[in-house]
Order: structure tokens, then sequence, then C-alpha cells
């Protein structure tokens, strides 16, 4: 049995790159990891159809990046992970993105709170995750994972996960898939720069003591 079964794609399209790496580094802070980051591997496009799924894995490895063909990831780490859901729950069945925390009082948790349109899970990418079978039509994602110079140490407590909802808005993740699908079949990028001022995600404001007022718009766990 393959631990892996799904089809991908690496877009390097910087508009949507810088995006997605806005939603980490404020997770980054707003889930108080507060790593140190500084840049991201290319966007994975996946596409789930029944079947195909992602078994228990981490995102993170020993080490770091060497004689990579892109030179910014040379001597960097995987820090942070996030997976953004472009289909909505009613589109597909199974696919349940599921963590694995490693104790025993509650060894898996399945992320039921990801499961509308534009929501995202940003996670420490040495966190155990997968990717449950698509039993029924067919689940698309963006991956992205952010980088930064390895750890120094062994960093305690750190073993959440954060959902945000609506990190992208429902029509932004619908033009993101179509984008895709043109792109994929060699159509001139219609209507791309059309798209880049209007997408606007309300992060809202935080303040810097313990009694964080967080709005709808984030759900933390772990």
């Amino acid at each position: 049995k393959k631990k892996k079964k799904s089809n991908v794609d690496w877009l390097e399209d910087k508009w949507l790159n810088i995006k997605l790496y806005r939603i980490i580094e404020n997770a980054n802070r707003i889930a108080d990891w507060n790593f140190q980051i500084d840049a991201a591997e290319p966007v994975q496009f996946t596409i789930y159809k029944p079947g195909m799924h992602y078994d228990w894995h981490e995102d993170a490895f020993v080490g770091a990046y060497d004689n990579q063909d892109k030179p910014y990831l040379n001597g960097k780490a995987r820090k942070i992970s996030m997976s953004v859901l472009l289909s909505d729950f009613n589109e597909y069945k199974g696919g349940e993105f599921e963590v694995d925390f490693g104790n025993r009082k509650e060894p898996t948790r399945t992320v039921y709170e990801m499961q509308n349109q534009g929501d995202a899970i940003v996670f420490p990418a040495d966190l155990l995750h997968k990717v449950r079978p698509v039993t029924h039509g067919t689940r698309y994602s963006l991956v992205m994972w952010s980088v930064g110079w390895p750890f120094k140490w062994t960093y305690l407590n750190k073993k959440n996960y954060f959902v945000i909802k609506k990190a992208i808005s429902k029509e932004f993740a619908e033009f993101i898939y179509n984008y895709l699908v043109l792109k994929s079949n060699v159509v001139n990028n219609l209507f791309k720069d059309k798209y880049l001022e209007p997408f606007n995600t309300d992060w809202g404001s935080f303040g810097t003591n313990e009694q964080v007022n967080i709005p709808e718009t984030y759900c933390c766990y772990g």
C-alpha cells in the first residue's frame, strides 16, 4: 500500500506565494509559535480523487536543505506547514485531515473545523498528520511549507494546530482553482491581475497581553 496517492503540481506564481506566506506569518504570531521563518517553498496544488489519500507523515526532516536548485532554500529547514481547502465539504466525501499529537490521552484528532472552501490549517512541520481516503468527488487543496534556519534547540509545547476559518474568501478559492485549471491546460492567465488587489483577509487587530481577543475568523486547538 502506497503511503501517498494523489496528483500534485508545483506553482511558483509570485502573487500566490506571497499571499499564502502572509497567512503563515500571521498564524505564526497569533498561535504564539514565533518560529524564525523567512521564505517558503513553491506551493503544491494537490488533487485527491476517490481512493486517493496521504498516510501518516511529517513535513519536517532531519537537517536542512542542501544543493537545491533554488539557492534560497539551502541551509533552511521546514518549520511551518499550511493546507488550504479549495473544495467545499459538499463537493467530496472522505478526505478528512487528521493529526497525531503523540500522546495517550488523545493520540489522534480529526480536524472537522476545516471543511469549508477557503479554510486553512497551519501547524508545526513536525506534527504527524494524514489525509484519509476520498470516497466520493474530488478534494482540491494548496499546500505551503515555510522555511527558516534550523532550530538550535528543541522547542516544547508547540505541538498544536491552528485552523483559520475563511483564510481566503470562497470567491478567491474558486478563482485560484479556475486559474490553475486554465494554467494546466496551457491557457493564457486570464483575469489574474484583476484579482490581485480585491483579495483581502480581515486579520483583525490583536493585543500583546495574554487575553488576546481572537475574532471568529480563527480557531486555536491543541
